[in-house]
Order: structure tokens, then C-alpha cells, then sequence
């Protein structure tokens, strides 16, 4: 089964205060990348519930990161840190009537980006199956372009 990464779903995230605890990351359904790919696939809860499980045993107790424009898949290529903006607690992730949301730790520095709006979008990162399958959840990036 060949698996690729691919950053989708981009979230507006609110303005002034403080950042957002929790954050949607995940419809139920078919959607797509706003770049046009995809089709991505969570049909139900049933299909949430296994995304949660896998990423929660693929990561075997480390949190998710939450980086800065996707320079996580980009750092080996242009030989820039990627620095953490955040964390997606693995034991924080929940299934809801809408799809899957995460526990959120900002950094001190993304929490004033946000209240700043220097950045105002969440684009998840996520492995699917060629069939666009999502298998499991592998972070996100802090994003001005979603």
C-alpha cells in the first residue's frame, strides 16, 4: 500500500485573545486539498475512531507536532530549523459530531502570532492510502495560505 503525506483541511483559527485550546482537525466525508488534491476520505466516526487509534499508536506517546508553513517536510531541502509552534496532545485527540479535534500546546511565541494574526490558519497534516483513505494523523503547520 503506498502511503504519501500531504498537508489538507486548512482551519481558520481566531484573532485577538488567547489561541485556541482545541482545534478541528479533521472533517467526516470526502474532501479535498484547496491545492485540488485529494479526494480524502473519513466517511464516519467509525473511520475517525481508527485514524485516532492509529496515530495514537504510530506516535507511541509523543505528541504532534505543529510547525511553522510545513518546513517539517521542507527542512532536509532548504536546511531551515523547523520550529515547533505547538503541540497536538495524542491523548487530546477526540472523535466529535464533526470530525476529529486535537488538545492544543502552543508555544509562547505562536500564541502571540496568533493574537497578532501573523498567521490565521492550521493545515493538518495527514497519511492516506492511494484510495485517499486516511490512515492517521502526522501533525500540522501554522499557515498563511490554506
Amino acid at each position: 500500500m503506498l502511503r504519501e503525506i500531504v498537508a489538507i483541511h486548512s482551519i481558520p483559527l481566531p484573532g485577538a485573545g488567547a489561541p485556541p485550546e482545541w482545534v478541528h482537525l479533521l472533517p467526516f466525508g470526502t474532501f479535498h486539498g484547496r491545492d485540488g488534491r485529494g479526494p480524502y476520505r473519513m466517511p464516519d466516526r467509525r473511520a475517525a475512531q481508527a485514524v485516532v487509534a492509529a496515530t495514537v499508536q504510530y506516535q507511541a506517546g509523543a505528541d504532534l507536532p505543529i510547525d511553522y508553513d510545513h518546513q517539517i517536510y521542507r527542512s532536509e531541502h532548504n536546511g531551515r530549523p523547523a520550529l515547533a509552534a505547538g503541540w497536538i496532545s495524542v491523548a487530546g485527540l477526540e472523535v466529535r459530531e464533526d470530525g476529529i479535534w486535537g488538545r492544543v500546546e502552543w508555544t509562547s511565541k505562536a500564541a502571540q502570532h496568533l493574537k497578532e494574526r501573523e498567521y490565521r490558519y492550521l493545515s493538518p497534516a495527514i497519511v492516506h492510502d492511494q484510495a485517499g483513505n486516511v490512515l492517521r494523523l502526522d501533525g500540522a503547520g501554522l499557515v498563511n495560505n490554506p
